[in-house]
């Protein structure tokens, strides 16, 4: 039996967040987020956004043209498709927002409050998907 290669259509925004299953480009990203978050405590913003956006790009470097289609499938893949409607990637980046300010002040209750937004969008998304 001949092997194929099934590939999935999707969007930009669909690739970019499935490459979030990447195992290589799973935990750039989480250094990327401990690292940015620790900076912002500190409140050193260049080196934040620094750790932040920066490993978070490579992290995509390393992940692009990675198999989209098989990441797709996987349980982390099915998840993170699942979070590309609009509403919930708004939702999702006010509550890093206001997650980021809790750190930046030291605000226990702005983080809290962030997470709980985060959450939010994450636990609706079955709502705002098709």
């Amino acid at each position: 039996m001949a092997s194929r290669k099934h590939t999935i259509k999707m969007t930009f925004i669909e690739r970019i967040m499935v490459q979030h299953a990447n195992p290589q480009k799973l935990l750039i990203d989480i250094c990327g987020i401990l690292l940015g978050m620790y900076f912002l405590w500190e409140n050193n913003l260049l080196l934040a956004l620094v750790c932040l956006f920066g490993l978070s790009v490579l992290g995509t470097m390393v992940a692009w043209g990675k198999n989209e289609s098989h990441l797709a499938k996987t349980s982390l893949g099915k998840f993170m498709l699942g979070q590309t409607h609009p509403v919930n990637l708004i939702l999702r980046s006010i509550g890093a927002s206001i997650l980021a300010y809790g750190f930046w002040t030291h605000s226990f209750l702005i983080i809290i409050c962030g997470i709980i937004v985060i959450l939010i969008a994450r636990k609706w998304k079955k709502q705002f998907t098709h």
